[in-house]
């Protein structure tokens, strides 16, 4: 029983690390979008 009690903890914990790396990827994706955005807004209004 406590056996398996550690797999299932082993599980959790790559589940939270899979989310949390995907997490990490959509932040910085939006933060460059964001970025490529403003930047974008700053060319247009130079012009």
């Amino acid at each position: 029983m406590a056996q398996h009690m550690v797999v299932m903890k082993e599980e959790l914990v790559l589940q939270m690390l899979l989310l949390v790396r995907q997490l990490l990827w959509v932040t910085g994706f939006v933060m460059v979008v964001k970025i490529c955005d403003s930047s974008h807004q700053q060319l247009q209004g130079d012009v």
